[in-house]
């Protein structure tokens, strides 16, 4: 049986060298944290992670005005 909850990182580990190179860490709140900041992740239902996990999905930010 699952949790009814887990917990996802944003951008996934196997992207850190994305992460790095497009200094994500600057929008994290610890910067040494790095990928595993609690900035870089969500917590979701665990049938929407499943989703998460095989690609149905992605959170994409569009960069508009704040």
């Amino acid at each position: 049986m699952h949790p009814a909850s887990q917990n996802a990182h944003l951008v996934p580990v196997a992207h850190q060298d994305w992460f790095h190179r497009n200094r994500m860490d600057l929008h994290t709140l610890k910067y040494r944290a790095g990928i595993d900041d609690v900035a870089n992740g969500v917590t979701l239902r665990s049938d929407v992670r499943a989703c998460l996990d095989r690609g149905h999905f992605v959170f994409y930010p569009d960069g508009g005005d704040q």
